[in-house]
């Protein structure tokens, strides 16, 4: 949250409007993770209609999934099936950069509207997997491949489970210190 605090004073400070909306969805993101929900859905709709107002395009797809993934933190999972699919709205029209977590982002709004059980769930993760591959953003594609191993042995399918992971896993030969990556090593832990 200090980052996001200090980005939005340097923002502040310099006069940059379009940087400041940003800033502030990131705040409020991690303000809403961090237990001041409130405060965090004032900011992410703060940037919302900054950059309404600014008429900024660049990046929206990525503010808009944040705004979805605050009301996802509150428990608005209403409000956040509509956002989320206004970011991917945004995303296919052409700015698909954060495609891959927009797709994870609604398959987890849809585990609380329809249940973790609904096909829909695990159509969204493997889809977030395949943008990840098909851009080649690994970061992005260990994200949804240890969601996706989440779900399926939450489904019972520990071995596909695995074998989803493990190939993401194996392609990396250092950055085993950030979330994800511990994050994964430890799923691959658990499914044996």
């Amino acid at each position: 949250m200090q980052t996001a605090d200090e980005l939005v004073a340097l923002t502040g400070t310099f006069g940059l409007p379009m940087p400041r909306a940003y800033a502030f969805g990131y705040l409020g993101w991690e303000m809403a993770r961090s237990g001041q929900v409130a405060e965090g859905l004032r900011l992410a709709a703060e940037t919302e209609r900054l950059l309404s107002i600014i008429g900024a395009l660049v990046h929206g797809s990525f503010s808009q999934g944040l705004h979805a993934e605050t009301l996802l933190i509150a428990a608005q999972y209403a409000e956040a099936s509509s956002q989320i699919e206004k970011a991917l709205a945004t995303a296919q029209a052409g700015e698909r950069g954060y495609l891959s977590r927009l797709y994870r982002t609604r398959a987890a709004v849809l585990r609380h509207l329809r249940g973790s059980t609904a096909p829909e769930v695990e159509i969204d993760l493997r889809r977030a997997v395949a943008t990840a591959r098909e851009q080649d953003a690994k970061g992005w594609e260990i994200a949804a491949a240890a969601d996706l191993a989440v779900h399926l042995a939450e489904t019972g399918r520990r071995d596909e489970a695995r074998d989803v992971l493990a190939p993401v896993y194996g392609c990396f030969t250092e950055g085993f210190e950030v979330q994800p990556l511990r994050r994964a090593k430890m799923l691959l832990g658990e499914f044996g």
